[in-house]
């Protein structure tokens, strides 16, 4: 995926995320009529109180991954491959858990995909960003640590620039 896909993609996650707690947070307050009641919202596992903080905290944590990926130019975080490898096979697992959770959440339904799915849909957009957070960057090529962003030649060993984005210090390639 490209840089700009992917910042775009990590920002559109980000504002499902805001717009599932504000919504959340409207029919805690107020109960609308034109919302889903508060039982459609979430699963009950974590009492709203402290469900809130908790979504906050993690929507805090996906702007800061979001903005650190859009400043790097479209460049992953500094993760060795081998976490990232771990991190997108825990993904797709989670991606195929909540996924078979909503194909019974419909069925237990009788078929009407809307009730109860919030929940399952905010968490495969959870996925979708772990997923996208954890993905290569296209045009950079990582040390075997995965430390280090590293320049595709020995000449341009100091920087890493990425089309229309900024340089990342590399250290010495030595070949």
């Amino acid at each position: 995926m490209n840089p700009c896909a992917t910042r775009w993609a990590l920002w559109a996650v980000v504002a499902v995320f805001a717009l599932r707690i504000c919504g959340q947070a409207l029919v805690a307050a107020y109960q609308p009529s034109w919302l889903p009641p508060m039982q459609e919202w979430y699963s009950g596992l974590i009492p709203w109180p402290l469900l809130l903080p908790v979504q906050l905290a993690i929507l805090v944590l996906m702007s800061i991954l979001a903005t650190l990926r859009g400043r790097l130019g479209g460049a992953s975080l500094a993760f060795p491959e081998r976490w990232r490898r771990r991190l997108r096979r825990f993904v797709w697992l989670y991606f195929t858990v909540m996924f078979l959770r909503l194909c019974l959440r419909i069925a237990a339904s009788g078929g009407f995909w809307l009730v109860g799915t919030i929940p399952v849909f905010t968490h495969l957009a959870l996925a979708a960003f772990l997923l996208l957070v954890s993905s290569p960057a296209v045009g950079y090529e990582f040390r075997k640590n995965g430390d280090f962003p590293q320049a595709r030649d020995r000449h341009d060993a100091h920087s890493v620039t990425h089309q229309n984005g900024p340089s990342v210090a590399a250290k010495e390639v030595t070949p």
